[in-house]
């Protein structure tokens, strides 16, 4: 056993300054463990009278640290010993004029005391008189002039609001055991007991505000109310014990911050606590009723005090101390109390409130009115959630000053603080100061409140935005009007579909709006209201489509202004302009000069601002103010001119897109010539994503070489030899997925043109595979397989290339590319399903008879291998991946190959009657014989691969696919399943090392699940499964786990 004082040298590395890292993690083990054991008691009660404060404190917090963890278990005598030891130290504190122990060492006393009151319930009544003797005691001291012991009075004072305040906070902490494992049997409960000594704690608080004349004991009797409230101390209570009015007072005059801020903070604490009849549902007493008003009554006599907290600039008019809600310093902590308060009285008495009961709960609407004025958003913030609460009733129900006037002048206030600061014109949401983002953004912010308001006000909401928006010179209020008017788009679009009235009205100022938008003064003022002034139009595109091709023109060039003003403008603009292309598209398209227009714009726009900063001169405006073009913004654009071309004819079509896409095309070339993969990898894209979106009826064209893709494939083709011939640009993995991606969005609508190149494009993409490791490389064999499997000879092909993909993926998942870009193997396994679906025959292809995948330890892709001996290696590799959508994507290909191998797609295919389906599932389930005999040679190392996967922690989707494969397996391979099992957990154990015991039982828990509804030759796999689980789990765990599986009685009792 140790000594003190060899305990007391430990604590001293464990502060020591400069004392190395290790020694002090290896102290505070030593410590740890040392603290174990049932002894170190009488340790730490001796170290807590040294003294060195450091090493009182730790004594004191492992003494608190072991009452939390070891007190239940502790005979009656060692608790009786350490509490009447602690309950001493106390004392002594109190009486001990040297203050040899520090208060935060007094405090952990303290804390243990209230747990040891928690967790042993009966010595509560003796707690309870300690902390009312020292109250008593310290309030007499004080009370007597000139007193020699004033501090042991404030001692005493300390502890005894310290013990009131730290046991309800203990018994919130503890979440005690049932009764039944305590030795100290208590069938009454700490609860229970706090609710009977209430009416003490309640009296204690009133002695401390009414006797002592000290601003910091009047704020700990309410720090010891606050945390009382939650046990039973609600505003009827206060009335009935004469408490509430020294608290308002608190409230009104007060000069004491700390003193305020307690009153106001233990007031809304009992205020949010129901009264009975709430709890109950029974309507409010009278007296329930008068202490409420009480409350409001006392809150209206602060409205001065109130009224001081709002004034942003408040003078001091010549004094020479300015009263706390005056004071900069903290004015906006006294309006935060006040406000807290004034709002959680509102909610709290909202049915009365919103009918106006009295003139008093009237008028502290207009308190709220005020707070939510208040120049600090922080303040204001706190009052938005009552005017959602006012909501919920319905305008006959609210009292006439609760209607729309009270709304209008909500409006006007909201408006006002959503401005955002004047150096914050750029547009940039970083700019913005974070109280201004949180009032605008934030889930409680204004946002939604300007909702409510639009249902409210309906029609005159849009007049009073057009209103400001005609009539301000203040950007900022500009801004925030536009700001308002998208935050409640969804709404006004809404209502503006019906047919009626009022519907009628909204639409017309609506689309009033949109076409003066693009013409008023401010719109273009900045980064700030041009971002805000192109998500209008986004937000309104429904109204735009409906409106005359001018306005739509002015609109959309205004958007195509914003594209390359900023970064977030860009974005904001480039998604306004898709919006508004998709939802005009009929009405454009009937223009298609006007389209060329509007394909020039965005083609001006990106010359004059590239989206490579590089390409910019230095000193240029673009060049010093980051004003770039970026590439996700033009591939919206251009996105939306796709989208309306597509709507015309195809003379018009192609000569629209040809205006489009042709620079790019120029650029592109031009690019690859002078080898820069960033300007390549950019304009492949922007040509990806038009013929992503080019949407024509292939069967209204005359030869599929009309189509539109065919021609840009025509001409990009060539560039495909000089780019994977080209060094700089083969090995660039944007230019690469570029490039593919385009190829995989033509397939089908450039099917004739591909067609001719197949064989080329595909075996370039396997070479680009294994150079790069890019996923559309990949993606692009599956998008093939899926278009050209069914062409006359097909297959042959598609098997060699699934051959060299599989093998090309060996060397991937060997060299450790898979952990750079763990996308790759989620690629490959779906790419892998469509050919499961579409070319089955690829996957289950006899040889591969090379061995060009082979690793260097032969644990993969052994020469001779077939191609599915080599895929189910791959398989078990990455079936433990740590990444969720590999393991999503190996689970779907795993339950999907042993649904068609077994026949059941079939049979689901032919049940509803899709006889193409039924049949390609049918092509699947013939080389059964195939996988059958792959399995037997790597089955074993599949399965113990699962087992690991299912042990370890992954979100619930993956876990139940692969579990659903896991028992599709034992159903069909029962004996391979157990075999793997055994090896696992029987002749492997070193398989197990990386599993932790929660993971083994969490492995087992899997079991029922795997086996349910999946036959009984499952069960009885599992069954020998958990035979040898068994010494990995609990007994209840297992035999609850058996009777899961409904097993025999012999095999439970092996638990």
């Amino acid at each position: 056993m140790a000594t003190a004082e060899e305990v007391q040298n430990v604590i001293h590395v464990v502060y020591q300054n400069g004392a190395a890292e290790n020694a002090r993690r290896e102290a505070l083990a030593w410590l740890q463990n040392f603290s174990a054991k049932p002894e170190s008691w009488a340790t730490w009660l001796d170290l807590v009278a040294s003294q060195a404060q450091q090493t009182q404190f730790f004594a004191a917090n492992m003494i608190y640290t072991k009452v939390q963890k070891d007190w239940y278990d502790q005979p009656d005598a060692v608790k009786q010993d350490v509490h009447g030891r602690v309950l001493q130290l106390v004392r002594e504190f109190v009486r001990d004029d040297s203050q040899r122990l520090s208060n935060r060492c007094l405090r952990r006393l303290c804390l243990a005391l209230a747990r040891m009151t928690v967790q042993t319930p009966s010595v509560l009544d003796m707690y309870m008189n300690e902390a009312w003797t020292l109250l008593s005691a310290g309030l007499d001291q004080q009370q007597q002039a000139g007193n020699s012991s004033a501090a042991g009075a404030e001692r005493a004072l300390f502890v005894a609001t310290e013990l009131l305040i730290v046991l309800p906070e203990e018994k919130e902490a503890e979440d005690p055991p049932s009764t039944a494992s305590l030795s100290d049997t208590d069938p009454q409960g700490i609860a229970q007991r706090m609710r009977g000594v209430l009416a003490q704690v309640v009296e204690a608080v009133t002695q401390l505000m009414m006797k002592s004349d000290k601003s910091h004991i009047h704020a700990r009797a309410l720090e010891v109310l606050h945390a009382w409230a939650s046990t039973g101390v609600d505003v009827p209570t206060l009335a009935q014990c004469n408490l509430l009015r020294p608290m308002l007072m608190s409230l009104v005059s007060c000069q004491e911050l700390n003193v305020l801020e307690m009153a106001s903070q233990a007031l809304v604490a009992c205020v949010k606590k129901d009264s009975p009849e709430a709890i109950t549902g029974q309507e409010e007493s009278p007296a329930t009723l008068a202490s409420f008003d009480e409350l409001v009554e006392g809150i209206l006599a602060a409205r001065g005090r109130i009224a001081a907290t709002c004034e942003a600039n408040p003078s001091s008019s010549g004094q020479s101390h300015l009263s706390i809600e005056q004071d900069p310093a903290t004015q906006e902590e006294v309006a935060l109390s006040l406000c807290k308060l004034v709002v959680a009285v509102a909610e709290a008495q909202i049915d009365r409130v919103v009918v106006g009961a009295t003139p008093s709960l009237l008028a502290l609407v207009d308190i709220v009115m005020m707070f939510t004025a208040h120049h600090s958003r922080n303040v204001a913030i706190l009052t938005l959630e009552f005017w959602h609460l006012v909501q919920d009733y319905s305008l006959s129900q609210r009292h006439e000053s609760l209607r729309e006037p009270c709304y209008l002048q909500l409006l006007e206030v909201l408006l006002r603080q959503s401005q955002i600061p004047e150096d914050a014109s750029s547009g940039y949401e970083e700019d913005i100061p974070d109280d201004v983002q949180s009032f605008r953004n934030s889930g409680d912010g204004v946002k939604e409140l300007f909702i409510v308001i639009m249902y409210v006000l309906g029609p005159r909401y849009v007049e009073c935005m057009l209103s400001v928006l005609r009539g301000t010179q203040d950007w900022k209020a500009f801004e925030a009007a536009l700001f308002a008017l998208s935050s409640a788009s969804r709404v006004i679009n809404e209502q503006a579909s019906k047919q009626d009235p009022r519907s009628a009205t909204l639409r017309s100022f609506v689309e009033t709006m949109l076409q003066e938008l693009a013409s008023l003064g401010l719109f273009g003022a900045n980064g700030a209201t041009l971002g805000a002034g192109v998500q209008v139009i986004g937000s309104f595109a429904s109204f735009l489509a409906r409106m005359d091709l001018g306005t739509i023109e002015r609109n959309l060039e205004c958007v195509i202004f914003a594209l390359p003003f900023s970064d977030p403008v860009s974005r904001t603009g480039a998604e306004a302009f898709q919006r508004v292309c998709i939802a005009s598209r009929l009405e454009l398209a009937l223009h298609a000069d006007a389209v060329k227009t509007l394909a020039t714009g965005i083609e001006n726009a990106y010359q004059k601002f590239p989206t490579d900063p590089a390409s910019h001169g230095e000193g240029s405006f673009a060049a010093t103010k980051s004003v770039i073009f970026p590439l996700q913004a033009r591939m919206k654009a251009i996105e939306g001119i796709t989208r309306i071309a597509s709507c015309m004819k195809l003379d018009a079509g192609r000569e629209t897109l040809a205006v489009l896409l042709n620079p790019g095309l120029q650029r592109l070339f031009k690019a690859v010539n002078a080898s820069d993969a960033n300007v390549v990898a950019q304009e492949l894209s922007v040509l990806c994503c038009a013929a992503n979106y080019v949407d024509i009826n292939v069967k209204s064209l005359k030869s599929p070489l009309d189509h539109p893709v065919s021609a840009i494939l025509s001409e990009i083709l060539p560039l495909l030899e000089n780019i994977t011939a080209n060094a700089a640009l083969q090995r660039d993995t944007e230019v690469v997925d570029a490039l593919y991606s385009l190829i995989s969005a033509s397939f089908l609508s450039a099917k004739a043109v591909l067609l001719q190149h197949l064989d080329t494009l595909l075996t370039s993409a396997v070479t680009q595979f294994r150079i790069t490791w890019s996923p559309s490389c990949v993606s692009c064999l599956g998008k093939a397989v899926e278009v050209f499997s069914s062409q006359p000879g097909a297959e042959a092909g598609f098997k060699n290339l699934f051959a060299r993909l599989t093998e090309s993926m060996v060397v991937c998942i060997q060299e450790g590319h898979v952990t750079s870009d763990p996308t790759v193997v989620s690629t490959f396994f779906n790419t892998s399903l469509t050919f499961l679906i579409f070319c089955p025959g690829a996957i289950f292809a006899a040889s591969t008879g090379t061995a060009t995948g082979a690793s260097a330890n032969g644990t993969m892709s052994h020469e001779g291998d077939s191609t599915l001996d080599t895929f189910l290696q791959i398989l078990a590799r990455c079936v433990s991946s740590d990444e969720v959508e590999t393991l999503r994507s190996v689970a779907v290909f795993l339950t999907s190959l042993m649904s068609r191998l077994g026949g059941s797609a079939a049979a689901a295919a032919a049940a509803v009657g899709n006889a193409n389906a039924a049949a390609k599932a049918r092509s699947v389930a013939q080389y059964r014989p195939i996988f059958d005999n792959a399995l037997g040679r790597n089955g074993r190392d599949l399965v113990k691969e699962i087992i690991l996967a299912l042990a370890a922690t992954c979100p619930p989707t993956p876990l139940s696919r692969l579990a659903q494969g896991m028992a599709d397996l034992a159903v069909r391979y029962p004996q391979l399943v157990q075999s793997a099992v055994y090896d696992v957990f029987v002749q492997n154990p070193s398989a197990l090392s990386r599993l932790t015991d929660a993971d083994k039982e969490a492995l087992v828990t899997t079991i029922p699940f795997m086996a349910q509804g999946v036959g009984t030759r499952a069960k009885d796999a599992f069954l020998e499964f958990a035979r040898l689980c068994r010494k990995q789990t609990s007994s209840d765990c297992f035999r609850q786990l058996m009777s899961s599986l409904r097993a025999p009685p012999e095999v439970i009792e092996i638990a």
